[in-house]
């Protein structure tokens, strides 16, 4: 497919946005990422260095508060 920047996507972190999206799409599962917690890792590395703890926090709470629920 083609890569964001060539749709006319233009941002500051495009490659690094193609990087993540073309990691999601791999065929192989090996070269997926293995968890959300890895995606959601590379995804903060995009926000602001200001924003990035309270994402990851944020991120945290959701987490725990959706698997707690499932758990029941």
């Amino acid at each position: 497919p083609p890569k964001l920047g060539e749709r006319g996507f233009e941002h500051a972190h495009s490659d690094q946005i193609e990087r993540v999206v073309a990691t999601c799409l791999q065929k192989d599962r090996d070269d997926r990422y293995s968890s959300f917690r890895e995606l959601r890792s590379d995804l903060i590395q995009l926000l602001p260095e200001d924003s990035r703890a309270a994402a990851y926090a944020e991120s945290e709470k959701y987490a725990k508060n959706r698997f707690t629920a499932q758990s029941f």
